[in-house]
């Protein structure tokens, strides 16, 4: 799996929006036994919010569409004794425990579209920030008894069609595709999380929301997929998509499956100049964004992309208390935030023009 590392101090972005895609991201917090994503706690309110908004950014640019891929039926035959028992299972490694011991699920129906995220916090190393990539998978067939010819031609069509979506969710060959992945944050003293997306963040944090945009493009095989590395030829990613946004061959982070640290390219469709989400670290105090170059080598990967998809400039609006109008409680949230000349600045939720005051 990927990980994103945490460096010194820096600048601020915008907030993204998007329209509706075809693939869609679907958070499971099974396995978040430490409470990371807890909604009865406020950073954990903050913080499950914050992956589902990243997760619908993404879901609103992949726009490939995804077979189901459920458990198959046993098989009986009709002129004989035999039967024939297929299993399939997804395996990650538990983004809630400590070492991230592999989990197995066994026969789990996955729906048509869904790609699903297993989510959780838990320690991670050093400046680890997050650690994220797709799941595994693996299937058996076990047949007794005995059957005809012709039911053996059939029931071998019927797994033929099976493992297209347990394999590559019908996706045709040298495209990314599987059943989801996995995604844990650092969940230690060592880390000082900005949990919510609706705000920046202030010197010293870590911003949720940028690990969790980089996390999720490593679930979906950004940089973790064999699709990546058959692009990797000397030190420089040369698919084709990605080669056309950087106008050359992209230099890649050795062995870590990122572009070299340093890489600049434009906050995606807005044109803003932005390091990429997708080098190895995110500044503390920062904010940022998904870039052309990064979602270019989405497509490089086979994914279908919405090129319609932008992030653009947003503030939190006037329901300041997120209970769906705006009336006197958003008021005297404002009026408790309220700063003027000489007056501590840097109360976001209630900084409606963005300017790091609340006036």
């Amino acid at each position: 799996m990927a990980r994103l590392h945490l460096f010194t101090a820096g600048l601020v972005t915008a907030i993204g929006a998007g329209s509706a895609g075809a693939v869609d991201l679907v958070i499971d917090y099974t396995y978040d036994a430490q409470g990371f994503f807890n909604p009865g706690t406020t950073n954990g309110a903050l913080a499950r919010a914050t992956l589902e908004k990243a997760a619908a950014d993404f879901s609103a640019i992949l726009t490939d569409s995804l077979p189901a891929v459920n458990p198959l039926p046993n098989y009986n035959s009709q002129q004989f004794s035999g039967v024939v028992v297929w299993e399939w299972a997804i395996s990650f490694s538990n983004p809630g425990v400590n070492g991230g011991p592999t989990v197995t699920v066994t026969d789990p129906s996955i729906a048509a579209n869904e790609y699903r995220i297993y989510a959780g916090g838990r320690s991670l190393s050093g400046s680890t920030l997050g650690v994220a990539g797709p799941g595994g998978r693996s299937w058996s067939r076990t047949p007794s008894g005995g059957f005809s010819q012709e039911e053996i031609d059939e029931f071998e069509a019927i797994e033929a069609a099976w493992l297209e979506n347990v394999e590559n969710r019908g996706e045709p060959e040298g495209d990314f595709a599987s059943w989801g992945g996995v995604v844990a944050f650092d969940n230690d003293a060592g880390t000082n999380w900005n949990y919510d997306w609706q705000t920046q963040p202030s010197p010293g944090e870590s911003d949720l929301y940028s690990v969790a945009l980089h996390e999720l493009a490593h679930t979906v095989g950004w940089g973790t997929a064999d699709e990546w590395s058959d692009w990797i030829t000397n030190g420089t990613f040369r698919g084709p998509a990605s080669t056309a946004e950087n106008g050359g061959w992209v230099p890649v982070d050795a062995g870590s499956g990122h572009w070299a640290s340093g890489t600049m390219s434009t906050v995606l469709r807005d044109g803003d100049a932005q390091e990429t989400s997708l080098d190895p670290s995110l500044t503390s105090g920062t904010r940022k964004l998904l870039t052309d170059l990064d979602v270019a080598a989405l497509d490089d990967i086979g994914w279908d992309i919405n090129q319609s998809f932008s992030y653009v400039t947003a503030f939190a609006p006037a329901d300041l208390d997120l209970d769906g109008d705006v009336d006197d409680a958003d008021f005297a949230l404002f009026f408790a935030a309220f700063s003027g000349p000489g007056v501590p600045t840097g109360n976001p939720p209630a900084d409606l023009d963005g300017d790091n005051d609340t006036d």
